[in-house]
This record gives structure tokens, C-alpha cells and sequence, in this order.
């Protein structure tokens, strides 16, 4: 195993989907797809990366269309997003 492949814990691919916003902003929500995550953190694809060291208001669809929110994440590397048609 490649030193850049090592994991605190390991990471499962999932395919929901996911909302962000820059929490306690006026800054739009964006969606994000294809989500890694792990018992420490998660990553997920987008067009539009907040930037880092951001704290994120994360929202995950879960079945039946219920929505799961997670408050107080932090944002710590690239990624690539695309911004929710309201």
C-alpha cells in the first residue's frame, strides 16, 4: 500500500444525494454527488469548492426523500460542485 493510500479509518463509496452551503452565510446551496465516507470525515465531488477551512452545513437524502443534516463540518481540500436550482 502507497503511504498517500493510508486511512485512519477506512472510506465506503456511496451514491446519495448531497446539498452543502457555507454555514452561517448567505451563500448559495450546491450539490455535490459521488460521497466518500468514513468514521472521519467524507468527501464528496462539486463545482464550486468552498474554500478551505470553511465550516459546512452538509445535507444527505436519505430514503423516502427525508434529509439528514450535519452542521459544523469543515472543509479541508479541492473539490468540484455544481450550484441547486431553487
Amino acid at each position: 500500500m502507497q503511504k498517500s493510500d493510508r486511512r485512519a479509518a477506512p472510506r465506503f463509496r456511496i451514491a446519495i444525494p448531497l446539498r452543502f452551503q457555507v454555514a452561517k452565510s448567505s451563500d448559495p446551496e450546491y450539490a455535490a454527488e459521488r460521497l466518500d465516507v468514513s468514521s472521519c470525515g467524507m468527501c464528496m465531488e462539486t463545482d464550486a469548492p468552498p474554500h478551505v477551512g470553511a465550516i459546512l452545513q452538509v445535507r444527505l437524502c436519505l430514503r423516502n426523500n427525508h434529509w439528514l443534516s450535519c452542521a459544523g463540518m469543515e472543509h479541508h481540500g479541492p473539490c468540484r460542485a455544481r450550484q441547486v436550482e431553487r
